[in-house]
């Protein structure tokens, strides 16, 4: 199914940027890659936010997060 990210606005990128943030708080990754307002932040995590919390509860949540985020932030350049 693809998802046609025109029809969202940067208000729906915004709620889920701070719904990312209050998950990123609650593990181990770096303050200054937590700012998820930036695509080459966004992709950062997807690269190493599994490493150490590979078990953390809201992992999989936030990886949906992460995906969308980063294909609305794509798809709009």
């Amino acid at each position: 199914m693809t998802i046609n990210f025109n029809s969202f606005t940067e208000e729906d990128a915004h709620q889920r940027e701070i719904k990312l943030k209050e998950m990123l708080e609650k593990m181990d990754i770096p303050d200054q890659r937590r700012e998820t307002s930036t695509l080459r932040n966004l992709r950062w995590l997807s690269r190493n936010m599994t490493i150490n919390n590979s078990k953390h509860p809201l992992l999989p949540m936030a990886r949906e997060l992460l995906i969308w985020l980063v294909r609305f932030h794509t798809q709009r350049r």
